[in-house]
C-alpha cells in the first residue's frame, strides 16, 4: 500500500477502490491459468493468493501486472503447495 495507517490497512481514502481495481485486473489476467482463493491484508500489504496447476504463465503475468500497477511495488511469489495449506489455514 503506498499510505497504510497504523494497523496496517489503507489510509488514503481513494486506496481501497485502486486495490479492488487491482484485484479485479488480477482476476482478469489470470483468469485462463488460476484461481483466487483468498486475499490477507496486513502489515501495510495485500496478498492475493492464487492456485494453478500449471507455472509457466506466472513471470510473464508478473511483469505485465507489474507494468500495469504503477506506483506499487508488485511482488509475485509461487510455491508447492498441493495440500492447498494457505487456503485451508484461512477456511
Amino acid at each position: 500500500m503506498t499510505a497504510p495507517d497504523e494497523r496496517g490497512f489503507p489510509a488514503a481514502p481513494d486506496e481501497g477502490d485502486r486495490l479492488e481495481a487491482l484485484e479485479e485486473r488480477i482476476i482478469e489476467m489470470a483468469a485462463e491459468h488460476a484461481v483466487l482463493v483468498g486475499v490477507i491484508t496486513t502489515n501495510g500489504t495485500r496478498e492475493w493468493v492464487l492456485y494453478t496447476d500449471a507455472g509457466e504463465w506466472i513471470e510473464p503475468f508478473h511483469h505485465a501486472l507489474d507494468d500495469a500497477t504503477p506506483g506499487y511495488d508488485v511482488q509475485v511469489f509461487a510455491e508447492h503447495d498441493p495440500e492447498w495449506s494457505v487456503y485451508t489455514a484461512f477456511v
